[in-house]
């Protein structure tokens, strides 16, 4: 059975499917966020700088690894993330993006 779910999904019920979210819509800090369901925690292993942003290859307790993008607000932030910083990853309900075969 085809089943519509909006914003363009078609699908059938059952299948497998893919999520994923674009790196610069992951929030990063070293605090854990006020609310939010969508939310991990990881150790970051690398990080690119790249003048106006950073990112950050975060892995987490599973095995996977995060990509996260991060615009640089000041030059010394407060509280910085560094390698081996564990920090906490989340983002909005709205930005995963549902990816059918």
């Amino acid at each position: 059975r085809v089943i519509h779910v909006g914003h363009g999904i078609t699908g059938v019920l059952g299948a497998e499917v893919a999520v994923a979210i674009r790196p610069e819509k992951i929030h990063i800090g070293l605090d854990a966020p006020a609310q939010s369901v969508n939310a991990v925690q990881g150790t970051v292993r690398e990080i690119a700088y790249m003048g106006s942003y950073s990112t950050y290859d975060v892995a987490l307790a599973d095995g996977k690894h995060l990509k996260v993008s991060q615009a640089n607000a000041s030059r010394h932030p407060d509280g910085i993330i560094t390698w081996g910083s564990a920090v906490h990853c989340w983002w909005d309900d709205t930005a995963p993006v549902v990816l059918t075969s």
